[in-house]
């Protein structure tokens, strides 16, 4: 493209100083111009496409890691609620064990008796 502009600049420079130029070598110019400035557009749109794209893949990674991390935080929880059940069942487990005579207390003994 950069070439193509010096061309131009050296055309323009030659109408100022030859007026038998010829305009058809300035609409060649145009053309190739023309060309240029659409290859140029193809070639950003193509760019845009793949980042875009590239975008989009990253996302969905994004999206599965995250599902990933929440089901492994849920499951912990899950563990965590179970074994905080359990770890607050048994001190009464064991209360009541130490204290069996007491009637208050349903130790697997007295509730089948």
């Amino acid at each position: 493209m950069e070439a193509l502009f010096s061309e131009f600049t050296f055309l323009s420079d030659e109408v100022l100083r030859d007026r038998s130029f010829d305009p058809s070598t300035i609409e060649d110019l145009m053309k190739f111009f023309e060309i240029e400035a659409y290859k140029a557009w193809a070639n950003l749109e193509l760019e845009s496409q793949i980042e875009a794209q590239d975008a989009i893949d990253y996302m969905e990674e994004s999206e599965d890691y995250l599902d990933f991390v929440m089901e492994s935080a849920m499951a912990e929880i899950r563990s965590f609620d179970g074994l905080s059940r359990l770890s607050f069942s048994l001190p009464l487990s064991f209360s009541c064990i130490s204290r069996a005579p007491d009637r208050n207390c349903r130790t697997p003994e007295r509730t089948r008796g």
